[in-house]
């Protein structure tokens, strides 16, 4: 809304009318992202899974929509498109055009998915509509995951690959015990079991600010419930991190130095881990997960990766083999793949895209032009999108979570548009106040001084 002095707040409506073509995107974006990976086939060199091909239909339009909408190109879309660029490049400059198409396909995955996101979830109507349909695939979600548990199998996965042809891992069927019952890790429609767990305690957040009430507790309840499913340490941690974090909102509401205070006393503990600790990254890592062995593991992963990743940091890899039993079979950090196959230039430049996203100074006026809605969605996103960093210390992120990151990056980018859209429009609501104000001034004071010319004479002569 548009506080003007002297006025009530008024709500501006902001540029972004929703259309059933923009529903419908959000409905095939969603429903391509989180399908399962065995419902996939092959076009050439290209494996097409449905994300990606919801990310080729969808990326044209979106491109259009942006260009049409704003021709201003924000700090984290410029970011974007050099986390795409060097990935593309690095790829080639190192394996030449032998996997051109995997960089290609990762760099459409991830800036297309942030593309996307950035066109078609704008606006009040765009980001309620894309809630709506948000917590049916979420709900969904997690009933599959309860159908893994139930029946002791990923049914789901063998499924659908048995349909495709598609040739399953019995790596994630280890059970484990939650709560004195020895249970599978349910895995839903996900790659991986810590890739359902992290996308429940991702939801979480989205849910606590987009809801209210007994609904709050509800979707907030279901996503827990489905985080326990996945029986994995990191999302459950990621979801107790981002509970207090909206705890902490809610309690300091009032107060504009809440997130100064926030990331002082987070930058305070992380440089305090660089001062009691010989290898602080080792130290961080191991406290990240429950189990202990877990954790060493970790450990063992960065060690290994980093003495690969100082022997060529600026190009990395690509997707070569390493004839290394660990880093060729299991690297739990997107961090750390992405500097391995990349460089270290590509994660840098991929997390200034994200910090870029969420760490920027709100227009003057937007607070108050704003929908109360949107500011809980800006916040929202901001914690989903540095949690999937906090959680890439220690999960590595591909398939359908790779584009959700992507999506949620570009929402968060849409967000920053929508406020300074808000602002203009603030500004120029108050401008156009302050001139009829003006104008109008100006003819009460042309009467009355037309008033005082008419009596004079009469006062005048009175006085006489």
């Amino acid at each position: 809304m548009a506080s003007l002095a002297g006025r009530q707040n008024v709500y501006i409506p902001t540029p972004g009318a929703y259309s059933s073509s923009d529903r419908i995107a959000v409905w095939l974006l969603l429903m391509g992202i989180f399908m399962p990976p065995t419902m996939a086939f092959s076009l050439a060199e290209f494996r097409l899974l449905p994300g990606r091909v919801s990310i080729f239909v969808l990326l044209g339009p979106a491109i259009f929509i942006l260009m049409r909408r704003s021709p201003r190109m924000l700090g984290s879309d410029a970011l974007m498109i050099a986390v795409g660029a060097w990935l593309i490049a690095a790829s080639m400059y190192v394996e030449g055009f032998s996997s051109i198409s995997s960089a290609v396909i990762e760099t459409i995955e991830f800036c297309g998915a942030y593309l996307i996101g950035r066109a078609f979830v704008y606006g009040l109507s765009g980001l309620m509509e894309f809630i709506r349909v948000f917590k049916l695939v979420t709900i969904g979600l997690i009933l599959l995951a309860m159908i893994d548990t139930l029946s002791g199998r990923h049914l789901v996965m063998e499924i659908t690959g048995g349909i495709f042809g598609v040739q399953l891992s019995n790596a994630f069927m280890e059970p484990r015990s939650l709560f004195g019952l020895t249970l599978i890790r349910a895995q839903s429609t996900f790659d991986h079991p810590i890739l359902y767990g992290t996308f429940c305690a991702l939801a979480a957040p989205i849910f606590l600010y987009a809801e209210s009430g007994l609904r709050r507790i509800l979707y907030y309840g279901l996503c827990s419930f489905g985080c326990l499913l996945a029986a994995s340490s990191a999302p459950l941690m990621s979801l107790a991190i981002a509970t207090v974090i909206f705890v902490y909102d809610r309690i300091l509401l009032q107060y504009s130095w809440r997130w100064k205070l926030f990331w002082s006393v987070v930058s305070g503990l992380v440089g305090l881990s660089f001062l009691i600790a010989n290898y602080p990254i080792s130290w961080i890592i191991s406290h990240l997960t429950f189990d202990p062995a877990s954790g060493y593991y970790r450990i063992m992963i960065w060690e290994l990766a980093s003495a690969q990743i100082s022997a060529s940091p600026i190009t990395g890899y690509g997707f070569t083999a390493f004839n290394d039993p660990v880093l060729d079979t299991s690297v739990d950090s997107v961090w750390l793949v992405g500097a391995l196959r990349f460089g270290v230039p590509m994660i840098a430049l991929l997390f200034l895209a994200n910090v870029a996203a969420c760490v920027r100074a709100l227009p003057k006026g937007a607070l108050d032009a704003a929908d109360p809605y949107m500011i809980n969605m800006r916040t929202a996103f901001s914690v989903v999108v540095m949690m999937f960093m906090f959680n890439g210390l220690t999960v590595h992120f591909w398939n359908g979570s790779w584009m959700f990151w992507g999506l949620c990056l570009g929402i968060r980018g849409s967000l920053n548009e929508y406020f300074e859209a808000a602002a203009e429009q603030a500004q120029r609501y108050a401008q156009s106040w302050v001139a009829r104000s003006v104008a109008f001034s100006g003819a009460q004071a042309a009467a009355v001084s037309a008033v005082g010319d008419l009596s004079s004479p009469l006062i005048s002569e009175g006085g006489g």
